[in-house]
């Protein structure tokens, strides 16, 4: 999924269901917001815990802006918000 933040960032976030696990990549071009994303996903995965969802630890990635325009590939459906 690619979601915009803001007026000129953007996030490419992955996320598959396998065996019974949700693993997570994030992937943007700005620093401080993939930093600030790091921070807060403990937050998410308790609460996913919460609701008996186990998952992988998340991956983060910075990109290139050249990347950004890009939804990351990967098979299966991809949305772009």
């Amino acid at each position: 999924m690619s979601l915009p933040i803001g007026a000129i960032d953007r996030m490419n976030i992955i996320a598959c269901w396998h065996q019974q696990q949700l693993s997570t990549h994030f992937e943007c071009a700005n620093r401080k917001l993939l930093h600030h994303i790091e921070q807060v996903t403990p937050h998410l995965i308790s609460r996913l815990q919460q609701l008996g969802i186990t998952s992988t630890p998340p991956q983060y990635k910075l990109i290139t802006h050249q990347q950004e325009n890009s939804p990351p590939a990967s098979a299966g459906l991809s949305i772009k918000v």
